[in-house]
């Protein structure tokens, strides 16, 4: 435990970014207009659903993702 003191969590977090894969599955009872944001990347899309995977390393430097989706 004292060995973890001198560790700096959120460096560590970041270095480990590229490993951690988070994905964000979405389903509607409409059909998809259109989707939007920022840090994340489309895996698939269909009439009902979009898959997603948020981009981890930007997601620990802003804290945050968005994304917006449009049904018909």
């Amino acid at each position: 435990a004292e060995e973890m003191e001198d560790v700096d969590m959120g460096a560590m977090m970041e270095g480990m970014s590229g490993m951690i894969d988070y994905r964000v599955n979405m389903t509607f009872q409409k059909k998809i207009k259109s989707v939007d944001g920022e840090g994340f990347d489309i895996l698939s899309q269909e009439k009902k659903a979009v898959k997603t995977r948020i981009d981890m390393a930007k997601l620990f430097k802003t804290g945050s993702y968005e994304i917006s989706v449009a049904t018909k």
